[in-house]
């Protein structure tokens, strides 16, 4: 890289903060599927990033199931996994929680009979897996096939990022190094828009023409940080030369040299922009195809008439939705497909966004415009994902007229426009990404709203002037007074121009602050919140073990209770038994009384039973009692069982036999006695 680049790289970066992350690949199993008769011998898994390369030890491969020429499968797992490591320097705002997207690339190669192959590729912005101080994620990665031979290509690993010092992006430590490995141009780099042959021996590739046609069906696809900065660089010394062409002529070497740093370093970094392509399955639909109709290397003018007149669905494709235009202040324009897996990542932020601004009765509203291949995955995407806003129909070139307005050449995209049709922010996802909660998804729609009223600001102050002629209703006193204004403006304007750097630095402090107090007051009510979860928790813990107490309590009084109940129910034997009434009024005769008979205990005159003789109803019983002791037989074994209408007396053989009859007649009525009141409380199943 030229010292021109890295001198405007740095100035960019300048008040960003750098995180320096080791990324590790474990890589555990691998799925692949080949077409025809062509088979690898060895594999080699290569993770790259423009100069920095980390290639995989060889792979032995085996074939699963072989088809000979209907093709082969094969799935291998590492034990250990095998791993692959890259020190990783990221960057983001002082005031972003989230870091810059930093892209890099997973290759699968071969050695066979044929020589050299490149079978497939993925795309991984490792930012999205980095965190403080450490963080492993598993991920499956289907590979986009960029061999004919290949029919799938499927890796699992787990994803580590560890991190390992942080420090402003300016620093000479904090820089990204290149790997040892190589320090040409990578020979990877350019592949995704080569096709790779399946004849040759080398890894010959063939570079495809770009004609008109092709780029026009090119479609979608996510651009690297490094693309974006490489051609912003290339604007800055455009735009420097210009600078210094308009000077007078002894900067004309100036200029010289500045073109020719500029040359020197889009040679080194490549031709990055020319060899973009869409994603695995990003053939966009067919309104991607339209060609625009302003010429080459300009875009259109946005108009909001156009989504005004434009057919809008509502989130379950169902019918047009309508807008309250005449509300809205500020409109966010999502560009989106369901294939994207970005996109996929971004729509929730983007749904508690909403969520939020809502809350707030914020004047906001989101109109997405789909890249799908069929209106049926993109009303799918949207109900599944539970998008709360309208869609610009599928069939309409209004979406087309929207890409091709902003320049749209990567998903996800943001757009921020306000009632006006003026362009507010472009690229808006990093502010939703940060914006974490309610107060500060608020304070970036109040920012957004000033960039909107300054802008219409600035419009209306330009078609003022290009005018080129004052109201004729200002009074001479009053352009005097204006000129004044504007004088002692531009001496003030001069003052703070003479301690520039001064007040820079003590921006950069307020902003360092502000952001600080954002990040504690987050914290707070993260906090805050945790506590309030952790105490709800407890609570819930108590009902819970409350519960149990009360279950395990219940459950050993049953136990007790059935224990009880069959130790009762076993109790059989012989009694004398008093008639009642009649002639054997006052005769005892004997019988054979049993127990577990169900609600009534049968009496007998013999112990294998037969026909019974009567029985005593528990349901009945009143009470259970021994005799008087003047009414006592020698024994004192004589009781009472005293029912509804009728009282039943009966003598055992002794005073203990007698105590144990009466404890189970009087247990077995309780026990009947408890149940009923419980079957009487529970409710009816109808």
């Amino acid at each position: 890289m030229s010292s021109l680049a890295k001198a405007v790289r740095k100035i960019k970066r300048k008040g960003k903060t750098a995180s320096q992350f080791k990324f590790t690949s474990l890589f555990e199993y691998f799925k692949l599927g080949i077409k025809g008769s062509w088979r690898p011998e060895t594999l080699r898994i290569v993770w790259v990033r423009n100069h920095r390369k980390a290639v995989s030890p060889e792979i032995k491969w085996a074939a699963d199931e072989d088809f000979g020429a209907g093709g082969a499968n094969c799935h291998v797992s590492f034990e250990p996994p095998i791993s692959l490591s890259l020190i990783v320097t990221l960057y983001r705002d002082s005031k972003e929680i989230t870091f810059e997207d930093k892209e890099y690339k997973f290759y699968i190669e071969s050695d066979g009979p044929g020589g050299k192959k490149v079978l497939g590729i993925f795309n991984c912005n490792v930012s999205e897996y980095a965190a403080v101080p450490s963080c492993r994620t598993p991920l499956e990665m289907e590979f986009r096939p960029l061999s004919q031979k290949v029919e799938e290509l499927i890796l699992g690993l787990t994803l580590e990022a560890e991190f390992q010092k942080q420090g402003s992006a300016a620093d000479e430590d904090m820089q990204s190094t290149y790997s040892a490995v190589s320090h040409a141009r990578d020979s990877y780099l350019g592949l995704e828009e080569e096709e790779v042959s399946d004849e040759g021996s080398p890894p010959t590739v063939h570079k495809k023409h770009s004609s008109s046609a092709d780029k026009k069906n090119r479609g979608l696809s996510v651009v690297s940080e490094e693309q974006e900065q490489e051609t912003e660089l290339a604007s800055v010394s455009s735009q420097n030369r210009t600078n210094a062409e308009s000077n007078e002529s002894t900067e004309s070497s100036k200029s010289a040299a500045t073109d020719s740093s500029k040359k020197s370093m889009e040679e080194e970094e490549g031709e990055e922009e020319s060899q973009k392509l869409p994603l695995a399955g990003a053939t966009s639909n067919s309104q991607t195809t339209t060609t625009a109709t302003t010429p080459k290397g300009m875009r259109e003018e946005f108009s909001l008439e156009w989504l005004k007149g434009a057919k809008l669905v509502n989130p379950l494709g169902r019918g047009e939705a309508a807008v309250e235009w005449e509300k809205v202040e500020l409109f966010g324009l999502y560009f989106f497909a369901s294939w994207c897996p970005p996109c996929r990542k971004f729509v929730p932020k983007l749904i508690k966004f909403y969520q939020h601004l809502k809350q707030q009765k914020k004047p906001f509203e989101i109109i997405c415009i789909s890249s799908d291949k069929t209106k049926e995955e993109m009303y799918k995407y949207m109900q599944d994902s539970k998008m709360e806003w309208v869609a610009v129909d599928y069939s309409s070139p209004v979406g087309t007229r929207l890409r091709n307005c902003f320049g749209v050449e990567s998903i996800p995209r943001f757009v921020i426009v306000n009632k006006d049709s003026v362009k507010v922010a472009e690229r808006a996802k990093k502010s939703v990404e940060g914006a974490t909660s309610s107060s500060l998804s608020v304070k970036v729609f109040g920012k957004w709203m000033d960039v909107s009223h300054s802008q219409v600001k600035r419009v209306t102050s330009s078609e003022s002037t290009d005018g080129g002629v004052e109201d004729d209703s200002k009074d001479s006193k009053q352009i005097e007074e204006e000129k004044k204004d504007k004088v002692e403006s531009s001496g003030i304007l001069r003052k703070r121009t003479k301690s520039k750097p001064a007040l820079e630095v003590l921006a950069q402090k307020d902003e360092k602050i502000q952001y600080l107090e954002e990040v504690n007051l987050t914290l707070k009510q993260t906090n805050t919140e945790l506590l309030e979860e952790v105490a709800e928790l407890k609570r819930q813990l108590e009902a819970i073990n409350s519960k149990l107490k009360e279950l395990e309590k219940s459950s050993k009084e049953m136990e007790e209770d059935q224990r009880g109940l069959l130790a009762n129910l076993n109790i059989r034997g012989w009694l004398f038994k008093r008639g009642a009434k009649g002639p054997t009024a006052s005769v005892w005769r004997r019988r054979y009384f049993r127990c577990d008979q169900g609600s009534k205990i049968y009496y007998y005159k013999s112990a294998t039973e037969g026909s019974p003789q009567g029985f005593i109803d528990l349901d009945q019983v009143v009470s259970v009692q021994a005799v008087s002791t003047a009414q006592q037989d020698k024994n004192n074994a004589t009781f009472l069982v005293q029912c509804s209408g009728r009282t039943f007396q009966l003598q055992a053989h002794d005073e203990v036999t007698m105590r144990k009859w009466m404890g189970a007649i009087e247990y077995l009525r309780k026990w009947r006695s408890r149940n009923a009141r419980k079957l009487s409380r529970s409710p009816s199943p109808n």
